[in-house]
C-alpha cells in the first residue's frame, strides 16, 4: 500500500484522501527514509518508454484472452483507446515504484537475499574463440569471436532479456508468458521461441537478424514500440538495418552462409575480401595487413569445412591473385589483386 501511494504521488495521480494516508505513513521513520530514497531514485530514472510498455501490456492481455485482437475492429476496448496511454503511465509508475521499493528493502540485506544472487553475468570472447552459453530457462546461445553477451543469472517472471555486442546464434526455449529480447546498441530482436542469428559488429555498419525457425520482430531501438517500424522476416530471411541511415531491407539467405561459423563452416557467396578477412580473424585469432587495398574489394565465392588456417589462406589468396606471409603473428597479404 505504501509503494502504491508513493507511485501515485510521484506520478501526480494521488487523491486528497490518499495524500492524507501517505502523510500519516511518513510519520514512521523507516518509511520516511524509504520515501526519500524512492523520490531521489525516481527523479534519476529514465522516462518510461510508452511504446515498450504498450507492447508488453498488449502481449499480457492477449495471453489471458485470445479473443482480444489489438488493432482490429473486434477489439472490445477500442472505444476507450483515449484512456490507454494514461493507464499505461499510471501502471508503469506503480510497477516502477514497487520495484524500487523492493530494491530499497533488499539493499539493506544484500548479502543474503536472492536479488544479489541474480546479478548479471558477462561472457566475452576473443579472436579465435567460440563460447556456448546456456540460460536459466534452458535457452542456448553460441557466441562468436570478438563478441560480448550480458544476461541476468535468473530471468524475471515477465521478460527474458540479454544484451549483445558482436555476433551470436540463439536457440530460444518457447515461453508465451515471457518474451525473449536480444538488445544490441541500435537494434532489438523480440521472440517467444525460435532459432535465429544476430550480428552487430560496430565495424560492419549494419545489424543483421537472420531467422531460421519460428518468428521474430526486429526494430530499431529509436523506434521501439512503433508497429510501423517493426520488421517480421520469414524463415530463411534476414533483416539488414543500416545503423547510420536507419534504413532496413529484408533479403533471402542460405542458413549455412549465415550460421555455418558456429560449426566451423564458412561459406562465402560473392563476399568482399575485406569482410572475409574479418570472419577469418574472429575464427582463427589472427590479424591481417593488406598491402594493396584493391585486394579488399575482390569478391570471394568458396566454402570451407573444418579447414586449417593454411588451407583457407591458400584458397583466398589464389582467388584474389595475391600471396601471403606470416610475420610476427601477423599475416601480410600482397599482390596485384583482382581485376574488379
Amino acid at each position: 500500500r505504501f509503494n502504491f501511494l508513493v507511485a501515485k504521488y510521484l506520478s501526480g495521480e494521488i487523491q486528497e484522501a490518499e495524500q492524507v494516508e501517505l502523510d500519516q505513513m511518513l510519520q514512521d521513520k523507516k518509511l520516511s527514509q524509504q520515501f526519500k530514497w524512492l523520490q531521489t531514485t525516481w527523479h534519476g530514472t529514465e522516462p518510461f518508454n510508452i511504446g515498450e510498455g504498450k507492447l508488453l501490456t498488449m502481449d499480457k492481455i492477449a495471453q489471458e484472452d485470445e479473443s482480444i485482437v489489438f488493432g482490429k475492429k473486434e477489439f472490445p476496448m477500442q472505444r476507450k483507446t483515449y484512456q490507454f496511454n494514461s493507464f499505461l503511465k499510471i501502471a508503469a509508475s506503480i510497477i516502477l515504484v514497487v520495484s524500487l521499493g523492493y530494491l530499497y528493502i533488499n539493499t539493506q540485506t544484500r548479502q543474503n537475499d536472492e536479488f544479489a544472487q541474480s546479478s548479471w553475468k558477462i561472457t566475452e570472447t576473443s579472436s579465435g574463440q567460440l563460447s556456448t552459453i546456456t540460460f536459466s530457462d534452458g535457452s542456448k546461445a553460441v557466441l562468436n569471436g570478438e563478441s560480448k553477451l550480458s544476461r541476468p543469472s535468473i530471468f524475471s517472471d515477465s521478460l527474458r532479456i540479454v544484451e549483445l555486442e558482436g555476433e551470436a546464434y540463439f536457440e530460444i526455449a518457447k515461453d508465451k508468458n515471457r518474451p525473449f529480447i536480444v538488445k544490441t546498441k541500435h537494434v532489438s530482436t523480440r521472440v517467444l521461441g525460435t532459432k535465429f542469428n544476430v550480428s552487430a559488429f560496430p565495424i560492419d555498419g549494419n545489424v543483421t537478424v537472420s531467422l531460421l525457425e519460428g518468428s521474430v520482430k526486429v526494430y530499431d531501438n529509436e523506434f521501439e514500440g512503433k508497429e510501423t517500424e517493426q520488421y517480421v522476416p520469414e524463415i530463411n530471411e534476414q533483416v539488414v538495418i543500416n545503423t547510420n541511415s536507419k534504413t532496413a531491407r529484408v533479403i533471402d539467405i542460405e542458413p549455412e552462409n549465415v550460421v555455418g561459423w558456429k560449426d566451423n563452416i564458412f561459406k562465402f557467396d560473392n563476399v568482399k575480401m575485406e569482410k572475409v578477412l574479418r570472419s577469418i580473424k574472429r575464427r582463427y585469432g589472427v590479424t591481417f595487413e593488406v598491402k594493396n587495398k584493391n585486394i579488399n574489394n575482390c569478391l570471394i565465392k568458396t566454402r570451407f569445412n573444418n579447414a586449417s588456417l593454411e588451407a583457407v589462406l591458400e584458397a583466398i589468396t589464389f582467388a584474389t591473385n595475391s600471396t601471403y606471409e606470416i610475420s610476427e603473428h601477423k599475416i601480410i597479404i600482397t599482390g596485384k589483386g583482382c581485376d574488379k
